[in-house]
C-alpha cells in the first residue's frame, strides 16, 4: 500500500480534490428540500424529494469520510516515517 502512494501520490490527491470539488458543487446546488416538500401537492411527489434528498446525504456523507480518513492517513503516514528515520540513525 505504501509503495501505491508513493508511485501515484499526485493522481490520488488530484482524484481527491476533484470529489472535493464535486461534493462542494452538489451541497450549492442541491434544492431547498424542505421547501420542496412543504409545497409538494401529492405524496408520490414527496417520495420523490425525499429520494434525492436522501441521494445528496449520502454523498455528502461520503466526501466527509473520505476527507476524514484522509485527514487521519496523512499524519499518520507522516509519523511513521519519522519514526522509521529516527530509528535507523
Amino acid at each position: 500500500m505504501i509503495n501505491f502512494l508513493k508511485k501515484y501520490w499526485f493522481l490520488i490527491l488530484i482524484i481527491i480534490i476533484a470529489i472535493n470539488f464535486s461534493g462542494f458543487y452538489l451541497i450549492k446546488n442541491s434544492p431547498d428540500f424542505l421547501d420542496l416538500i412543504e409545497h409538494a401537492e401529492s405524496d408520490e411527489m414527496i417520495r420523490d424529494f425525499e429520494r434525492s434528498k436522501f441521494k445528496y446525504e449520502m454523498s455528502f456523507i461520503f466526501i466527509l469520510l473520505l476527507d476524514i480518513s484522509v485527514i487521519l492517513y496523512v499524519p499518520y503516514l507522516i509519523i511513521r516515517n519519522i519514526k522509521l528515520n529516527v530509528n535507523k540513525k
